[in-house]
């Protein structure tokens, strides 16, 4: 069997293990609230709001087909404790359209991308809680107006929806 004396812990793992250890104490009171939805988060959107500027809304609609891709792939291993979701959500993702060249590739990826997101906001067996807080909810892009709109409305949610994931970290235990 293993040693298990924990007495030789320098002071600072020890100082860590117990700011894990709080962190989880604060996961499972939001866990019973229902305001964690992933073990882990995931890369947010950072390209900036569109803002009437063609090239802007390009980005950020690209930008949100990028980091809604990877989050919706990210599974937690049951070996490693790493990964965002209970399964990764292959039902609404990956996100096929092309990506945004011109207004109206832009407006058809941010229309798609709007569906997708607010579905696996729900979906069965991905999250541990349903978020039902973080919805879209902006009309659907027709025009560049439209469009900047939804694409800034796409990444308040959903960066608001990476950040309903755990604090603590998985615990990795390494041999002597």
């Amino acid at each position: 069997m293993a040693d298990t004396n924990v007495r030789n812990l320098t002071d600072e793992l020890a100082q860590a293990f117990v700011s894990e250890h709080n962190k989880r104490q604060q996961d499972l009171l939001k866990l019973k609230a229902g305001t964690i939805y992933h073990a882990h988060g995931t890369a947010k959107v950072t390209a900036v709001d569109g803002n009437g500027t063609l090239a802007k809304l390009m980005l950020i609609a690209n930008d949100l087909k990028a980091k809604m891709n990877t989050h919706a792939a990210s599974a937690c291993s049951a070996t490693t404790g790493v990964g965002t979701h209970l399964a990764a959500d292959a039902t609404n993702f990956p996100e096929a359209t092309v990506d945004a060249t011109d207004l109206g590739t832009a407006e058809t990826l941010l229309n798609s991308l709007y569906t997708k997101y607010n579905t696996h906001l729900t979906q069965a067996g991905k999250h541990c809680t349903n978020d039902t807080t973080n919805a879209a909810s902006s009309a659907a892009a027709t025009d560049q107006a439209s469009s900047d709109t939804r694409a800034n409305d796409l990444k308040l949610k959903f960066n608001l929806h990476i950040d309903g994931s755990m604090n603590s970290s998985p615990l990795v235990v390494t041999g002597a």
